[in-house]
């Protein structure tokens, strides 16, 4: 089966700093050995949409990012089917759709770093989550004790005041060698309880994900809930190294029960 990612061929680089090319790539290594010559999977991006627009098989559309409502409406219009990372109905699409169960493909079975920091790493933008951003990672223009951070900072224009992130297979390497890291999400993913890659992939790279009160994690999940920067220091400090690991081997035993979920629902939607 073929996949296509919209805007791909003009937009390479600026992937490099997050997972979407990652993303992208791990798809298709799943769709491509799959027989099916009357359907073809779409998955959102940023760029020019004459080629996915054109395409004259029945459509999959994949969204795994928030912004393809707006960016991709157009070619959601154009597909037949709507898999996404929310977990309950979503009223405004008028296609059938479901739950794409992309986040657990990020699981992997290499082993825990053997060194790892009881630091919390945090990897992202500010955009659409200022608030956020100033009650675990900020404080004033330096970061909190204890945090790591990689990100991109945008002031209300829109404008990029800096960008420290590294390319994706850096950051991996980095976030494998600390223990904890925070998970929050943009307003309009905790109302449509959108469900973000980084709290799986986290997991899969032993990294215990404490999340804002107000994300959202796949309902099987029993995630560690914090309020604020100082709930969040204490629970790490309270924690033993057994327990850390306790959760981390529940997380992944869930995760690794729907690895092979995607591939599922492709094959259910195209049957």
């Amino acid at each position: 089966m073929k996949l296509y990612k919209v805007g791909l061929s003009e937009n390479v680089e600026p992937l490099l700093n997050n997972s979407a090319l990652y993303e992208y790539n791990m798809l298709k290594a799943i769709l491509e050995p799959i027989d099916c010559s009357d359907h073809v999977c779409i998955l959102n991006g940023i760029g020019d949409p004459t080629e996915v627009l054109n395409i004259n098989k029945r459509k999959i559309f994949i969204a795994t990012d928030g912004f393809c409502f707006t960016q991709n409406k157009e070619v959601i219009d154009n597909c037949d089917f709507i898999i996404h990372q929310s977990e309950k109905h979503l009223d405004f699409i008028t296609k059938p759709q479901t739950y794409n169960y992309v986040p657990f493909l990020f699981i992997n079975n290499k082993p825990k770093s053997y060194i790892q920091d009881s630091k919390v790493i945090f990897g992202g933008a500010n955009r659409g989550r200022d608030d956020k951003i100033n009650k675990y990672i900020l404080n004033g223009t330096e970061y909190n004790p204890g945090v790591v951070a990689f990100l991109k900072m945008y002031d209300q224009k829109g404008n990029v005041l800096f960008d420290n992130r590294v390319n994706y297979e850096e950051f991996i390497k980095i976030l494998r060698s600390y223990k904890y890291t925070i998970c929050f999400s943009r307003k309009e993913y905790d109302e449509m309880q959108w469900t973000t890659a980084r709290f799986f992939e986290s997991i899969s790279n032993y990294v215990l994900p404490f999340v804002d009160n107000t994300y959202c994690v796949y309902h099987e999940f029993n995630a560690d809930i914090v309020t604020s920067y100082e709930e969040l220091w204490n629970n790490i400090l309270s924690m033993s190294e057994d327990e850390r690991m306790e959760k981390l081997n529940g997380l992944r035993f869930i995760m690794n029960k729907y690895k092979n979920a995607f591939k599922d629902t492709i094959i259910d939607i195209i049957s």
